[in-house]
């Protein structure tokens, strides 16, 4: 499961192009509301296909939209090198007359790593783990990061190959790579609320 609507602004002009057997693809990118505190705005690709493209094409710049769709990681090579690219596959859309601060992930996988719990100084804790998520052609994994009771429940109960759903907010952490200089990115899902899904046969390892 992989769900996430998003609400935000267009902030590149839609692009439309068609696929060798004629199919039509839309992409943009749209600046959202980061779910972390000291970067506010972030912006990701955009992508719908189909009936939906022509669509989104037809919509302006700076056009204040709500999009339903699924977050996927897209691997792409480039000069001999590899990276991943972020992209939001639109299911749906809906166009608003001002933004409205929208930013929901809910998703279902399984934990690719014992969570890590750190405390601070200031009595609250950190637990990160990640989770594979799996659709038709690759496995998509996010980090995970989630804070106070939330992230003592993932450090007591979770463990690597538990298959657990969560609820949660996006967010964007950047830095820059050191080899070539150039700013990277990736997402990370920041839990609200977390869900053991199966039973004892379902929370036992797994291999990815």
């Amino acid at each position: 499961m992989n769900n996430a609507v998003l609400s935000g602004i267009i902030s590149s002009p839609p692009q439309l192009r068609y696929s060798h057997d004629n199919k039509p693809m839309s992409e943009f990118l749209l600046a959202f509301q980061n779910a972390s505190k000291s970067e506010s705005v972030k912006q990701i690709k955009c992508v719908g296909f189909g009936k939906l493209a022509e669509l989104i094409a037809q919509l302006d710049e700076n056009q204040a939209i709500v999009l339903v769709g699924a977050i996927n990681i897209i691997s792409k090579e480039s000069n001999g090198t590899k990276t991943k690219v972020t992209e939001f596959k639109i299911s749906a859309l809906d166009m608003v007359s001002s933004p409205v601060n929208v930013n929901s992930v809910s998703i279902a996988g399984r934990v690719g790593r014992d969570p890590e719990v750190r405390y601070f100084e200031s009595g609250t804790n950190k637990t990160s783990c990640s989770l594979a998520v799996r659709r038709t052609s690759q496995t998509d994994w996010f980090d995970l990061e989630a804070w106070g009771k939330t992230g003592e429940v993932m450090g007591n109960y979770v463990r690597k190959g538990g298959l657990i759903g969560i609820l949660g907010q996006i967010k964007f952490e950047e830095w820059t790579d050191k080899s070539t200089g150039e700013l990277r990115s990736k997402p990370v899902i920041l839990v609200g609320e977390l869900e053991l899904l199966g039973g004892k046969k379902e929370q036992e390892q797994e291999d990815f």
